[in-house]
């Protein structure tokens, strides 16, 4: 596993290297890459051998050779070149996640001296890694022991809830029922009694405003309006009757009852008239 993450970096590294155009071999680094691509998609394992001789055959696709395939070019200027260029790359990545880790702090800017840091890289990432897993086991120790006391104090809670049940259902609203019954009964006979003390109260005003003399004349009082009452509804029914009696006359009665309007007021006129005239003759 190292082995193909190692192969895998080493890979990357060189697919980028082959694309940055500032490097003065990225046209050949590029065509090298390519070969060795192809020689690896050609070769694809050997079969199993069946007879004594154990003799395996490679398995290529399409059956091509890679001894086809130019062969890559181990010039010493071009190594040298590819080189530095991956040590160049990698110190640039390797100081990027060596910046990451310190955080900007007191971080080395010559390269000499910024070099052993990025040596001793993995020993931090390994001090990370495991700050994270110490963090990861505290945590879920922390977790499990908040669900322990959460369910504690649930079990609690439901307990006192039961216990407030009891308490409110059995106790209280028993003894609450029988004090409002009490209270109403008592507020019952008060009300009766403020009644009482009114009507007494009434009486006893009623009693100094009325004495003997004034109840006589207001009885003589009484008989007299109702006698009046009585007069007054002899005569409106009375009245009536003479108004059904010159309904029951028909349209003429509205022209006569006009023309006696006319022959009133021409009287009260003539009689005005008269009185100015005997006065002023006197």
């Amino acid at each position: 596993r190292k082995r193909f993450l190692k192969c895998g970096i080493l890979h990357q590294i060189v697919s980028d290297i082959s694309m940055d155009s500032s490097c003065p071999v990225q046209e050949e680094i590029s065509k090298q890459l390519t070969l060795a691509e192809l020689t690896g998609f050609l070769n694809l394992g050997t079969t199993e051998s069946n007879d004594s001789l154990n003799k395996q055959e490679k398995i290529t696709t399409l059956g091509l050779d890679p001894l086809l395939l130019p062969k890559p070019n181990t010039k010493p200027e071009f190594q040298k070149a590819l080189k530095e260029s991956i040590e160049e790359r990698l110190f640039s990545e390797t100081k990027a996640l060596h910046l990451v880790i310190s955080r900007g702090e007191g971080v080395e800017t010559k390269r000499s001296l910024l070099h052993p840091h990025l040596i001793r890289i993995h020993e931090k990432i390994e001090d990370i890694v495991s700050d994270v897993e110490k963090n990861k086991s505290e945590m879920k120790s922390l977790n499990l022991t908040l669900s322990q006391s959460i369910s504690k104090e649930s079990a609690v809670l439901e307990e006192m809830s039961g216990l407030l049940d009891v308490l409110i259902n059995k106790h209280y609203a028993g003894t609450k029922l029988e004090a409002t019954s009490i209270l109403v009964q008592y507020m019952r006979a008060k009300c009766e009694t403020i009644r009482l003390k009114l009507k007494c109260l009434e009486m006893e005003v009623i009693q100094a405003t009325y004495s003997k003399e004034a109840v006589k004349a207001i009885r003589m009082v009484k008989a007299q309006l109702t006698e009046k009452i009585r007069r007054t509804e002899t005569e409106l029914s009375s009245v009536q009757n003479t108004i059904s009696q010159y309904r029951m006359v028909g349209g003429e009665f509205q022209d006569l009852v006009s023309q006696y309007s006319k022959i009133l007021k021409q009287i009260q006129e003539k009689k005005w008239a008269l009185n100015e005239l005997s006065g002023g003759a006197v």
